[in-house]
């Protein structure tokens, strides 16, 4: 996988997304804590500010860009119990 520090450099460098990251944490059911920016083996979630989805030109930016980290982007709506996310697919060489 790309070091976790590239990962968040590649996103957190589009003015568009960076200027919506939501900056704190959440507890998700009772015990697990979110971070704005969460990085598993297959994706990378990004906890955004707003509900507005704007970000498809920022996501392709990002996805046209780092072609040697990520195979897709897209928005994903929150529900009320958890904020909005972008969701950057990790490509599977990266693991």
């Amino acid at each position: 996988m790309q070091t976790q520090d590239a990962i968040v450099k590649a996103i957190e460098n589009e003015p568009t997304i960076s200027k919506h990251i939501d900056r704190n944490h959440w507890v998700s059911g009772s015990s697990t804590v979110v971070y704005p920016i969460m990085i598993s083996e297959s994706h990378v979630n990004v906890q955004m500010d707003t509900d507005r989805n704007y970000f498809n030109g920022a996501i392709k930016r990002v996805t046209e860009k780092h072609k040697d980290m990520f195979s897709a982007g897209y928005f994903c709506k929150g529900d009320g119990s958890r904020p909005s996310v972008l969701r950057f697919v990790l490509l599977k060489n990266n693991k």
